[in-house]
C-alpha cells in the first residue's frame, strides 16, 4: 500500500532521519541520503527541495509467550497510556477524552522527537488491537493474542509494526541490515519488558485473590 506525500529535503551532515509532524510532509536530514535522492549537487545542498513521491511500508514483527491468561494480557496491553512503562522510547500516549479510539503519541529517543495521532482500526477482546496513524509519523500496527501453553492458559503475543518511508529513502533502508535489526531489537526489548510487567502484575493479582479467599 502506498500513498503520495510531500517530501522536504533539508540535508545536513548528520546521520539521523527526522520526520516533521505535519500531515503528509517528511523531512530528511541525511547528507548521503539527499545526495542519492538527487537533492545535493557538487557537494552543495539546496536549501529546500520539494517533490511528490509514493511512500513504502516496512514492517517488523516480534512475538513472545507470557505465562498468563489471554484476557489478562489483552486488558493490560490495551491500556495505551501505560505503554511508556515498557516502551522507554515513548514519552507519552494520551487517549482522547471525547473519542477513545483516537490517541496522541510522542516519541523521544536519542535527541530525536516525533509525534503522531493514531486511530484504532480494530479492537476485539481478547484477540487483537490494530491501529494506523492519521498524521505525523506514518505508521500502522497490530497486536494479536492467542492461547498457548500445555493447558492453553498462557498467551502468545505477536506485535507487528510498519513505518512508511519516502521511496528515495526506502531504497537505502531496504538494503541496510543495521536499520532493520535495530528496529527488530527495539521491538523485541519492548515486548520482553511488557512480559516482565505482565508476569509481575499477574502474580500480584493472584496473591490478592488468595488473600481474599482466606
Amino acid at each position: 500500500m502506498t500513498k503520495e506525500s510531500a517530501f522536504v529535503c533539508c540535508p545536513t551532515r548528520g546521520n539521523a532521519w527526522r520526520w516533521e509532524g505535519r500531515p503528509g510532509v517528511n523531512t530528511m536530514s541525511s547528507w548521503a541520503g539527499c545526495q542519492q535522492a538527487g537533492f545535493v549537487r557538487n557537494g552543495h545542498r539546496r536549501s529546500v527541495a520539494r517533490v511528490k513521491m509514493a511512500g513504502v511500508w516496512f514492517e517488523n514483527a516480534v512475538e513472545t509467550e507470557i505465562q498468563a491468561p489471554r484476557e489478562f494480557v489483552f486488558d493490560l496491553y490495551s491500556d495505551l497510556e501505560k505503554m511508556p512503562a515498557w516502551s522507554p522510547w515513548l514519552d507519552s500516549v494520551v487517549v482522547d477524552e471525547l473519542d477513545e479510539t483516537v490517541s496522541t503519541w510522542k516519541l523521544a529517543a536519542r535527541g530525536v522527537n516525533f509525534s503522531w495521532r493514531a486511530r484504532n482500526t480494530e479492537v476485539r477482546s481478547p484477540d487483537i488491537i490494530a491501529w494506523i496513524s492519521e498524521d505525523g509519523l506514518a505508521n500502522r500496527g497490530r497486536v494479536t493474542f492467542r492461547d498457548s501453553g500445555p493447558k492453553g492458559d498462557h498467551t502468545k503475543l505477536r506485535l507487528a509494526v510498519a513505518f512508511q518511508m519516502p521511496s528515495a529513502v526506502a531504497g537505502l533502508v531496504q538494503g541496510n541490515d543495521y536499520v532493520r535489526s535495530f528496529v527488530q531489537r527495539t521491538l523485541m526489548a519492548d515486548v520482553t519488558r511488557f512480559r516482565s510487567i505482565a508476569l509481575r502484575e499477574h502474580r500480584r493479582v493472584r496473591m490478592l485473590a488468595n488473600q481474599d479467599s482466606r
